[in-house]
């Protein structure tokens, strides 16, 4: 039915081919990111178009259906997995500023669903552009409460300033445009990463959401984050702030 695919950070939906033109384009780009350097596309002939940063999807595709989802939390998620195995490897969790960077984390099958919607409708959503957020709003600290409680484990943190951070980010990037071959993207110590959560992600007090796609957004704590089970220790039904039955720091 529809070809997925990503390219330079950005992922894009088309179509199938159709002996008939279909000029439905749905480029998913999180608004999350101040500064994209590209969003590729493709239209439903197979012919594509490299936008450049600060060029209009809509200028160039005026049919174009662009959703903007949030950050996204599901299996296989690169935030709260990042986090839980991270925590679960070093004991600790770090955060970069002081933890109070806003987000409003939205689950991937709403965006799944958000897709089909505006695939299904009458037209009514060309032209547009919608913000998926969810229906939560988190700082940094408090998602990292969240993923603490669920895998039970001690919360502990490390806050790192924003220019500490980038700094030790920084010879990856200055080595990217001087090697001949990939480097390995580091999961945490990400410029691109912590330049995206460095700023508030919110949605838009005017823009279009879930709701004017007929679509009820879930809540963050329960089913969409039941994938963070798994790290659990000792197995889903336990954990360290279960089996310990103390804080550690009570310990003398």
């Amino acid at each position: 039915m529809q070809a997925v695919s990503r390219r330079l950070g950005h992922r894009y939906l088309k179509p199938a081919a159709s002996p008939s033109p279909i000029d439905l384009l749905f480029p998913l780009a999180d608004y999350g990111v101040e500064h994209p350097r590209y969003i590729s596309t493709i239209t439903p002939k197979g012919v594509g178009h490299l936008v450049r940063k600060g060029t209009s999807v809509l200028r160039e595709i005026p049919e174009a259906t662009v959703l903007r989802p949030a950050t996204m939390i599901g299996t296989e998620d690169r935030m709260l997995n990042t986090w839980a195995h991270f925590a679960k490897k070093y004991s600790f969790v770090p955060l970069f500023g002081d933890g109070s960077t806003k987000f409003q984390p939205v689950y991937v099958v709403d965006v799944a669903a958000a897709v089909v919607a505006a695939l299904k409708d009458d037209g009514t959503s060309m032209g547009k552009i919608y913000e998926l957020g969810g229906p939560e709003i988190f700082t940094m600290h408090e998602l990292a409460e969240v993923m603490f409680e669920t895998i039970r484990e001690w919360p502990r943190y490390v806050k790192i300033p924003l220019p500490v951070a980038k700094a030790a980010a920084m010879p990856r990037e200055i080595l990217l445009n001087k090697v001949p071959f990939p480097l390995p993207t580091p999961s945490i110590f990400n410029l691109d990463k912590i330049n995206a959560i460095s700023t508030d992600t919110l949605v838009s007090e005017n823009a279009l959401t879930f709701l004017d796609l007929g679509i009820e957004p879930h809540k963050l704590r329960g089913y969409p984050i039941e994938f963070l089970l798994s790290y659990r220790k000792g197995g889903p039904q336990l954990g360290s702030t279960v089996s310990e039955g103390v804080s550690p720091d009570s310990l003398p």
